[in-house]
């Protein structure tokens, strides 16, 4: 981590919160979606079955596994007709992005059927998107109770958790999904990054190294582990896991931002311009890279292209920004005072 007094900007750090959702994986996936939610909420169990079977079949739908349990339930008739048709209207609304109206069918769902873990998950996951965190996280618990050995809730949960800062609870709820999943590698990741906002760093690489172990190609795992080496001070671990990180995306504007500065901390100014410049190739619009290319800039003596970074900071950052904002702004001012 980095701070103003010397001279550098606080590490960006990738924090990823999968939880899981009514969102497609792919686009083709669509017309199946549609189908069985038109089939279900029509009455027609049977055939939105076999709509959700061709998703499952190609692991397009998050939720084909929970949806296909209620489906067999109403076909079965262990669940009411109305039950079901409420629970599919409101994945529809989920898939559009109408939360609100999602939240409405769910809960008539629920006042039908209040012993149904899954009703309680599906509505966790739409207070998740309207920001309803402490509801949500009432639903998450209220499912597990119901169904102690729910995984899903538990790691949804987790991600709640971490939203809000409650880090300890985070890491129990992803322990608990970990020993029923032990090869989830974005468990360990999501674990991973707990930790290290808790300073744990040693634990934060043990999990992005299980993570790395279990997929191998995602990059951002790779600058999570990095983010720790830089935390610890191990800088040349650092610099390998930012270089796989790009080497596998060679877009991540942000690995390379943080290579950057890992270069300039030790020392190698000309490796951090050509890694800021890089980033900022990638995402011209991230203020902070210019900022972070100013302060090498000045430290290079090369006073004018420094000042032409701090400027663009001051005039493109984010009012929340307004220490940096501050701090660019007195860089001008002693560029321009300087003899």
């Amino acid at each position: 981590m980095f701070n103003v007094k010397n001279r550098s900007i606080l590490v960006l750090f990738t924090v990823l919160f999968i939880a899981d959702s009514f969102s497609l994986s792919y686009d083709s996936a669509k017309g199946y979606i549609n189908k069985a939610v038109q089939y279900a909420v029509e009455g027609k169990f049977k055939l939105a079955k076999k709509e959700l079977l061709r998703l499952k079949a190609k692991n397009k739908f998050s939720l084909s596994e929970l949806c296909l349990s209620i489906l067999n339930d109403a076909i079965s008739k262990r669940l009411k007709k109305e039950t079901v048709i409420h629970i599919f209207k409101g994945i529809d609304f989920s898939h559009k992005g109408k939360w609100k109206k999602a939240i409405d069918e769910f809960n008539q769902a629920i006042a039908i059927n209040k012993n149904s873990a899954f009703l309680y998950y599906i509505r966790a996951n739409a207070y998740v998107a309207r920001h309803k965190y402490k509801k949500a996280i009432s639903d998450y618990t209220e499912a597990i109770r119901m169904n102690p050995s729910f995984a899903k809730a538990y790691f949804n949960r987790a991600n709640v958790y971490f939203i809000i800062g409650k880090y300890k609870q985070a890491i129990l709820d992803y322990t608990k999904y970990i020993r029923m999943n032990p090869t989830d590698a974005q468990a360990y990741n999501n674990r991973g990054v707990v930790y290290f906002c808790i300073s744990k760093f040693s634990k934060a690489i043990s999990d992005f190294s299980k993570a790395i172990k279990l997929s191998p190609y995602q990059s951002q795992f790779y600058n999570n582990r990095a983010n720790a080496y830089t935390a610890k001070h191990e800088y040349k671990q650092a610099i390998s896991d930012y270089t796989q990180a790009v080497r596998i995306n060679p877009s991540y504007a942000k690995a390379y931002f943080h290579r950057a500065n890992v270069y300039f901390v030790m020392g190698r100014y000309k490796k951090a311009i050509s890694d800021y410049s890089r980033a900022i190739k990638i995402d011209p619009t991230c203020a902070v890279f210019y900022l972070n290319r100013a302060i090498v800039y000045e430290k290079m003596k090369k006073m004018k292209k420094a000042e032409k970074d701090f400027y663009y900071f001051v005039k493109h950052a984010p009012s929340y920004q307004n220490s940096l904002i501050k701090y660019a702004q007195e860089r001008i001012r002693a560029i321009k005072n300087a003899p």
